[in-house]
């Protein structure tokens, strides 16, 4: 799967997995690519439990120009989650296009590798 997620007509996007019934622990790994300093993107999960999106991690690149490579994505999902949720936000005014891409996004039971594994 590929999603691109935010265009310059917006300043929120989010993509909502299917519902999950993680009965024990498992991993969220995925690639996200940023075009520039002025959108991020936030990582959340709902739970059996709780009813407002935990955030888990927030992903931005430095202000410097960069070239718009793939980054790699490791997180932890607790049993019991029920949902994952991928947002973009725009975090400054721009006219220019801004996105934030996915790629490869899968959960597989079981902790996740560490570095390099």
């Amino acid at each position: 799967m590929e999603a691109q997620m935010l265009a310059n007509s917006a300043n929120r996007a989010i993509l909502i997995s299917p519902p999950l019934y993680l009965t024990r622990p498992a991993c969220l790994s995925f690639k996200y690519q940023l075009t520039s300093s002025l959108v991020e993107l936030t990582v959340k999960r709902l739970n059996d439990s709780i009813s407002i999106p935990e955030i888990l991690q927030t992903y931005t690149i430095p202000r410097e120009p960069t070239t718009y490579v793939w980054r790699e994505g490791r997180l932890a999902l607790d049993a019991g989650t029920t949902e994952v949720r991928f947002v973009a936000d725009k975090i400054d005014f721009t006219e220019r296009d801004q996105f934030v891409s996915l790629d490869n996004v899968t959960i597989v039971s079981g902790d996740c590798p560490v570095n390099g594994g």
